[in-house]
Order: structure tokens, then C-alpha cells, then sequence
């Protein structure tokens, strides 16, 4: 979604080569390139700032994910899209939900994944234990220590001070350049959405 503003010209073209009997005229396809390009740059904004971890949600954020939605609402409708109930809880319920919650990253799929992932490589290390209530005691005890917030500060701890030190001029460079390329990339998102909130 981050690179439609570059991919959706390049289709405008590839259609407007094309020709056949029913083609649609320059201007609906100029048009309807548009608007899906505007549909994919909102919805970038919004899978940003809809992934932002619980606690870690600003007020900024929050009136971001807001008129994402409503632009996302009226580009829909602009689309002749259907309203499924994937979209209709986006709509209607997401960003209250974030709102609520102080963010919702940490309980989408790719949490969920993870969570999935770490339970599996527990279960990996238990499995060999015969005894079921031995197996599930050892389980919670690994998973106890795993979540247990000062081992995971003394972890972070000895893998910062077990990492080589490496030039800070080159990296504190491509530390900025990033910083720099995820501020353009909000910056682009905001402009189209100022844009779409204009037409609205």
C-alpha cells in the first residue's frame, strides 16, 4: 500500500493502452486510478497507526486514525465497494477500540503470531516430559520467566552490553535516514488525506 502513489500511475497507463469495445474513457479511468490510489494510501495510514501498541497510543494518533476512517468511509462509498463485515468493523469499531485500549498492535495478527510462535518454542522444550501435570508445571514456569519484566530488562541489558560498537557516525546516519523516510511516508499519507477530506 505504501507504494501506490508509484505503482497506480504505471496501471493508468498499462489501461489506457489497452483497447477493446467496452473500454471506459479516459476520464473514468484517470478517475477510478485516483480513488483506488487514495483507498490504498489511507488505508497505509491507517495499518500504521491501527499497529501502535497498547499504552503507546497519542491523542495524535487517535485523530489520525479518525480521519483516516472518515476518508476511508467516503472513498468506499466514492468506489461502489461492499461493506463486508471485515470493513464495517474498521469503520464502525476499530478506532474506539484503540482509543479504549490505548492501542490494539499488540493483539493483532502479528501479535498473535508471535504469541503463537513463543508458545510453540516452549512446547517444543516440554514436550519430551512424560508426566502431563510435570509437562503443564513446567510449561507455566517457562512461560512465567519469559514475561517476568526483570528478566526481560536483564536480558536487554547483557545483549546491549554483549553487542560490538560500530562506527556511531555511519549508524547514527541510516538511524536518522530511517527516522527521515517513516516521516515522509506519514507526511504523504497525511497530504492525500487532506486531499480526500477536501473533496468530502
Amino acid at each position: 500500500m505504501s507504494k501506490a502513489k508509484l505503482i497506480l500511475p504505471e496501471v493508468e497507463v498499462v489501461l489506457h493502452s489497452i483497447e477493446h469495445p467496452y473500454q471506459c474513457s479516459s476520464q473514468t479511468i484517470e478517475q477510478q486510478c485516483k480513488i483506488y490510489c487514495d483507498i490504498l494510501v489511507t488505508l497505509d495510514l491507517f495499518a500504521l497507526k491501527i499497529r501502535i501498541k497498547q499504552g503507546l497510543l497519542t491523542d495524535m494518533d487517535t485523530c489520525d486514525l479518525r480521519r483516516s476512517i472518515g476518508s476511508l468511509d467516503y472513498l468506499w462509498t466514492l468506489a461502489g465497494l461492499s461493506f463486508t463485515p471485515q470493513i464495517h468493523s474498521v469503520l464502525a469499531h476499530a478506532v474506539d477500540q484503540a482509543e479504549c485500549i490505548g492501542g490494539i498492535g499488540d493483539i493483532l495478527e502479528d501479535g498473535l503470531e508471535h504469541l503463537h510462535q513463543m508458545s510453540q518454542k516452549i512446547s517444543y522444550r516440554t514436550d519430551r516430559i512424560k508426566n502431563v501435570s510435570q509437562q503443564a508445571f513446567s510449561h507455566s514456569k517457562i512461560k512465567a520467566k519469559i514475561n517476568n519484566k526483570e528478566i526481560i530488562d536483564k536480558t536487554m541489558e547483557l545483549q546491549l552490553n554483549s553487542k560490538r560498537a560500530f562506527n556511531k557516525k555511519a549508524r547514527t546516519g541510516s538511524i536518522e535516514q530511517a527516522v527521515q523516510a517513516k516521516i515522509e511516508r506519514d507526511n504523504s499519507c497525511k497530504e492525500t488525506l487532506v486531499e480526500v477530506e477536501q473533496k468530502a
